[in-house]
C-alpha cells in the first residue's frame, strides 16, 4: 500500500487495488457563520473547487473518500449551503465515485445529496468504513469494530495544527499531518487482532477552520481514539512534507515559558 499526502495541499492520494483521494472537513458553508459574527468574504466554494479539480486533473484516482464534516452547519442548513453541497457533489462524481464518513456537522446530509447522482454517492455512519484495506471514519465516535481489521486508519475531525511561540509571546500555527499507530491491546474486545494499527489523522480541507494544536499540553484532541493511542509518539508533518517530530519533542515549542532566553543559549 503507497500513501502519498499532497505537497502543499491538504489531501492525500491512498494507493492499493485501487486509487484514493481522501480530504476531510470541507465545511462548506462557513462563511455564513462568519458573516453572523461580522465578517464578511464571498463563497469559499469556488476556491475548494479549483483545489479539488486541480489534484484530479493531476491524478486520476478511481474514488473520493471524504471523512467527514462536508458541511458546516450541525443543525438547520441554509439554503446556499444546500446548494452549494449539492454543486460540489456533481462536480466531483464527474471525476470518481465518492464515499463520505459522516462527521458531527453532517446532520441531514443524505437528503441533500440529488436524485441523479445518488448511484455514485455512498454515506456511511458515524462508525466509518472499510474500503481496500483502509478503514475510514471521522473521529468524534467510536469506529466500527470492523476497522480495527485495516492495515491503516484515516480519520479527520480534530484539524490538526502545530504551534510555534517565540520568547515575546508571538504565535504562528500551522496545519499539519499527524501519524501515531492505535493500541488495539487497549480494547478488551480484540484480542486477537495484530497490536498496532498506523493512523492518520488528516487536516481540514477548509482553511478557514479553527484546528487543534497538537503541541499545545493544555489541549486535548477531541475523539474517543485518543484513549486508546499515544500522542507523545505521535510523529507531526507540515504540509510540504518535512517531519518536525515528535508531540512530545514539539511541546516545548509552544509556550514562551519553555523557550531558553538569549543568554541561555
Amino acid at each position: 500500500m503507497k500513501v502519498e499526502p499532497i505537497v502543499d495541499e491538504r489531501a492525500l492520494v491512498v494507493e492499493n487495488t485501487e486509487k484514493t483521494l481522501v480530504i476531510a472537513d470541507i465545511h462548506i458553508g462557513i462563511e455564513c457563520e462568519l458573516m453572523e459574527l461580522g465578517i464578511r468574504i464571498p463563497s469559499q466554494l469556488p476556491s475548494i473547487l479549483e483545489r479539488v479539480k486541480k489534484i484530479l486533473k493531476e491524478r486520476e484516482v478511481d474514488r473520493i473518500v471524504i471523512v467527514g464534516d462536508v458541511k458546516h452547519s450541525i443543525t438547520h442548513s441554509p439554503y446556499h449551503e444546500r446548494k452549494d453541497v449539492e454543486h460540489f457533489l456533481r462536480k466531483l462524481v464527474d471525476y470518481a465515485p465518492v464515499d463520505i464518513a459522516l462527521g458531527n456537522h453532517d446532520g441531514g446530509l443524505a437528503n441533500m445529496i440529488p436524485e441523479d447522482i445518488r448511484d455514485s454517492v455512498s454515506i456511511h455512519p458515524s462508525s466509518g468504513f472499510v474500503h481496500d484495506s483502509v478503514g475510514y471514519f471521522h473521529g468524534h465516535a467510536w469506529m466500527d469494530k470492523s476497522l480495527l481489521e485495516s492495515e491503516l486508519l484515516i480519520c479527520g475531525h480534530n484539524h490538526p495544527h502545530v504551534s510555534f511561540v517565540d520568547s515575546l509571546g508571538c504565535t504562528i500555527t500551522l496545519p499539519c499531518w499527524i501519524r501515531m499507530f492505535v493500541d488495539v491491546k487497549g480494547l478488551q474486545e480484540c484480542p486477537d487482532l495484530c497490536s498496532e494499527i498506523p493512523l492518520i489523522i488528516a487536516p481540514a480541507f477548509c482553511t478557514l477552520s479553527k484546528g487543534i494544536s497538537f503541541n499545545d499540553p493544555e489541549t486535548k484532541p477531541l475523539g474517543p481514539i485518543f484513549s486508546v493511542v499515544n500522542l507523545d509518539d505521535a510523529k507531526c508533518y507540515l504540509l510540504d512534507g518535512t517531519y518536525l517530530g515528535t508531540i512530545k519533542e514539539l511541546k516545548k515549542f509552544s509556550k514562551p515559558e519553555n523557550l531558553m532566553s538569549w543568554e541561555e543559549q
